[in-house]
């Protein structure tokens, strides 16, 4: 079960999606556009702090020293922080700070992405904290520098 396709699609591809649902929906449904610009950018610098993050710091995914192969294949060995969770925790918190409750939906789904990605064992439940800890820092960081230029324009 835990490597079925559909699971192996998802553990890949389910923040992708998550990212793009939410987008859509704010952008079409709640007609905020300016809050999926929050979103994007919160997930550009968080993306770029994780990747920094890894290069530097270049601890190696669990598959490879517990000689347990992963649920897919993977090229990028480091681990730590998870990019998949930072990302979800990135877009999670920028929901919640706008709309409350769909915002507790989306950190629900990106703890759910957390969890997949250690029980593909792609990750060490450190991995998934820091990438929690470090999208929710992104997006409050994005949400001051709009707040900031907000208050100056008007």
């Amino acid at each position: 079960m835990i490597d079925s396709p559909l699971i192996v699609f998802l553990n890949t591809y389910g923040v992708v999606i998550l990212f793009v649902l939410v987008s859509l929906y704010i952008w079409f449904y709640e007609r905020k556009k300016e809050e999926v610009l929050h979103v994007i950018f919160a997930a550009i610098i968080a993306s770029i702090i994780a990747l920094v993050l890894k290069d530097l710091l270049g601890i190696p995914r669990p598959f490879l020293s517990d000689g347990k192969p992963p649920l897919a294949g993977y090229t990028n060995l480091q681990s730590f922080p998870s990019l998949h969770t930072t990302l979800a925790f990135s877009l999670a918190t920028t929901v919640a700070l706008h709309q409350r409750k769909t915002g507790i939906l989306v950190f629900l789904l990106a703890a759910l992405i957390g969890i997949g990605r250690v029980a593909a064992n792609l990750h060490y439940p450190i991995d998934i904290a820091g990438g929690a800890v470090l999208g929710t820092v992104a997006s409050l960081f994005t949400e001051k520098i709009h707040f900031s230029i907000s208050r100056k324009r008007g």
